[in-house]
């Protein structure tokens, strides 16, 4: 278990950037309900309940949504007051689509976001007038305004079928535009009746990560501009170190709180608007009776007991990896949710000669471009 409880708090659902694959449903999205400062008041009170009932030392919050940009400056203020008067070293971020970006936020992403903020894109599934490419002259024109003010801001990509055979198209659109790191989420479907066409199976994730690999490790292997991807770092990190992160080892299911503007409370993003809350912070009496919920032990047991195929104890990346992701598919179409092909493709890389295993470790810790 982390010493950091991550907190996801959303002060809205509501999000006018329409996309295919969004974990929250048309409905949701079309929900303006605000979480209000006295509900804030209660979550705060809950989350350091929490805090010191499972011995976390730190606190991270992201904004999440939803949109978060669709709230105002002003009211941010509002809201910034109270979590500082209950956790004045806490530190934050958001994730947004960039989208609603206005000159008032800057101060907030500047002051609050360490200069940093992430902001999803997507290559095929968001268009403004039926065009994908006035969507992305949008998003541009966005991360130009956040960079006049010296604002870094870092892609997250949402990968479909769509995508599988356009990686050399994607790498070259963020090096030409000056990205310097980019993430690759995984297109999970939990909740959903059924499986959407565009959907990548793992296969097919795993064959697209390797396709990344390819040619960022040929980028740095011809000592050419590259561009750092979470997914690969955090592979190559397992691989060598026997290290978790991103999908590989989460703790998510004990560390992570989903907190809505109802105050509703889950312990996965993708989950939340398809579950019943766990519990409403505003309506318990005590912590506790969202440490017993059954649905959040049902989770931890799942991550920690359940979510593993019966070769698992076997593998060689086990004590890192953990079976991944606990939502996503454990197994299909001859790949695990670990992605062990990509895995391996990495390990039989560095094996390849002692040159490559420098250039693994170059690229981990994001030094091939100097």
């Amino acid at each position: 278990m982390s010493e950091v409880l991550t907190v996801y708090l959303k002060p809205t659902n509501y999000c006018n950037v329409g996309c295919d694959h969004c974990y929250l449903s048309e409905a949701t999205r079309a929900e303006k309900n605000k979480l209000s400062l006295n509900k804030l008041e209660i979550v705060c009170k809950r989350i350091k309940e929490l805090m010191h009932s499972e011995r976390k030392k730190k606190l991270h919050i992201i904004w999440h949504g939803g949109e978060p940009l669709t709230i105002s400056a002003k009211t941010y203020a509002e809201m910034f007051d109270v979590i500082d008067m209950h956790f004045p070293d806490h530190t934050e971020s958001m994730q947004t689509s960039l989208i609603p970006l206005k000159d008032e936020h800057i101060s907030i992403i500047r002051d609050r976001f360490n200069f940093e903020i992430g902001s999803s894109i997507d290559f095929s599934q968001r268009k403004i007038k039926g065009s994908s490419e006035r969507y992305f002259d949008l998003w541009l024109n966005k991360v130009a305004l956040a960079r006049e003010a010296n604002i870094d801001v870092y892609p997250g990509v949402v990968p479909t079928r769509n995508e599988i055979g356009r990686e050399k198209e994607i790498i070259s659109f963020f090096i030409d535009n000056n990205f310097d790191y980019v993430n690759f989420e995984r297109y999970n479907i939990f909740g959903l009746k059924e499986v959407p066409s565009d959907w990548p199976t793992n296969y097919e994730h795993s064959m697209f990560l390797i396709e990344l690999f390819n040619i960022v490790m040929s980028q740095v292997h011809n000592q050419e501009k590259t561009i750092y991807i979470k997914q690969i770092i955090a592979g190559i990190n397992g691989v060598i170190h026997g290290m978790p992160g991103d999908r590989w080892g989460t703790t998510c299911q004990k560390d992570f709180l989903v907190i809505e503007p109802d105050t509703g409370v889950n312990t996965c993003p993708d989950r939340s608007s398809h579950e019943k809350h766990f519990v409403k912070l505003d309506q318990i009496k005590s912590i506790q009776e969202l440490q017993q919920s059954p649905l959040r032990k049902s989770w931890i047991k799942t991550q920690g007991l359940h979510h593993f195929n019966n070769f698992c104890m076997k593998c060689d990346y086990r004590l890192w990896c953990k079976s991944g992701c606990p939502i996503a598919s454990k197994f299909n179409d001859g790949e695990c949710s670990g992605y062990k092909l990509f895995l391996n493709h990495i390990k039989k890389y560095r094996e390849a000669s002692n040159d490559n295993e420098g250039r693994l470790i170059q690229y981990a810790r994001r030094e091939a471009n100097e």
